[in-house]
């Protein structure tokens, strides 16, 4: 029964011989949910007639948990105490198809953050009606888009408790790329219904559902969350580390050193976390807006190693590190790390030192040769 039908079904009991209200015949009449779900029925409102009894019950819902499989049943044993039985089944299919994601496919659904690496993916597709038409496509960086071929989406079909059931599943080698994806069901089923896993539904008070994990058929219906969407974020490459204001081997005559520096991703807004730390002690990273870090690099008398890191939402880290940076406003200091200089001075120092005994070994010596020329002579 497609949408925009009133659905409210009515038994009529007949009699060659009915009494009326005087009638002690036994009447059963019930409509149940034959697809294992459940759903409230009011029992019907029974009305005699000069041939027998007629049972209406109220129509059904136009909201997407009227959709399903309906048994109804009549048993009626009269006054004679001869039985008849009738049964009747039909479907009602409003709304077109709701989905079930299994439990991987949820978790890379339900993702904050975006994922090293894909996983398979499978969506199933329930309807009460059979499915004619179909299309599976895949769209990367939201421009990017692909009509999947059968030979990479494994389609099943099946059935439960009186629902056409589909299962399309897709490798994750499908989603090797760095980027953000989104997969898109489109089906036609045999009453002309279209449905599409990323478009939100008409009926607010019967929103769109999926199935959260391991929940049990009978819950699909009552499903966890809004829409079957999917939709995540593939993230490959680590943060990059840009730093503007130190150098390797840097040497600066000042008290402290203030340095700028960036952290950078694929996606925005994805830094889990930035630190810094100099000769292996930390030393605070301030956020002065969007990319930009600061921090400030201590004095100290040797030079030293400052070490940036770096970690995204993704789990991915980075490391960036300058060494031998000497950052002091004390002269002996800076004489003292100035390998050349420190170096020239010592040997200067002994150069001189070596120079100045020479000299005085010279003058000794020369002193020395004058007298014994003076005692020769007299």
């Amino acid at each position: 029964i497609p949408s925009g039908v009133a659905i409210a079904p009515v038994v009529l009991v007949t009699d060659n011989i009915y009494l009326g209200a005087n009638d002690h015949g036994d009447f059963k009449v019930t409509l149940t949910a034959a697809d294992g779900r459940t759903r409230t029925i009011t029992e019907p409102a029974t009305q005699d007639n000069a041939s027998g009894k007629s049972f209406g019950f109220a129509a059904l819902p136009e909201l997407r948990a009227s959709d399903g499989v309906y048994q109804l049943d009549v048993a009626v044993v009269d006054n004679a105490g001869q039985t008849e039985t009738a049964a009747a089944a039909f479907m009602v299919n409003r709304f077109g198809s709701v989905y079930m994601f299994d439990s991987a496919t949820q978790q890379m659904v339900e993702a904050a953050n975006p994922l090293q690496d894909a996983r398979d993916i499978a969506i199933t597709e329930v309807n009460v009606s059979p499915l004619e038409e179909r299309e599976v496509k895949t769209i990367h960086n939201g421009q990017d888009t692909k009509i999947l071929s059968d030979s990479e989406v494994k389609v099943t079909e099946g059935s439960e408790h009186g629902w056409n059931t589909m299962t399309y599943s897709m490798p994750a080698s499908l989603f090797e790329a760095e980027g953000t994806y989104e997969v898109r069901l489109w089906t036609k089923d045999a009453l002309g219904n279209v449905s599409q896993n990323d478009e939100p539904r008409d009926d607010a008070e019967d929103a769109p559902l999926i199935e959260c994990g391991d929940a049990q058929w009978a819950t699909l219906i009552d499903g966890c969350a809004e829409g079957a969407a999917i939709s995540f974020r593939i993230d490959k490459t680590p943060p990059t580390i840009t730093v503007a204001d130190l150098k390797e081997g840097g040497k600066y005559e000042v008290a402290s050193l203030p340095v700028t520096f960036e952290v950078t991703d694929f996606f925005e807004d994805n830094i889990a976390s930035v630190g810094v730390q100099v000769n292996g002690a930390d030393v605070p990273a301030t956020n002065t807006g969007g990319d930009t870090w600061e921090v400030t690099v201590p004095n100290a008398f040797r030079s030293q190693s400052v070490v940036f890191t770096a970690v995204d939402k993704s789990g991915r880290e980075s490391v960036r590190e300058i060494g031998d940076v000497l950052v002091t406003n004390n002269g002996w200091a800076i004489w003292f790390n100035n390998t050349p200089l420190f170096i020239g001075s010592i040997i200067g120092a002994a150069v001189a030192v070596f120079g100045a005994m020479w000299l005085i070994i010279l003058f000794r010596r020369r002193r020395r040769d004058g007298k014994e020329r003076s005692g020769a002579t007299a």
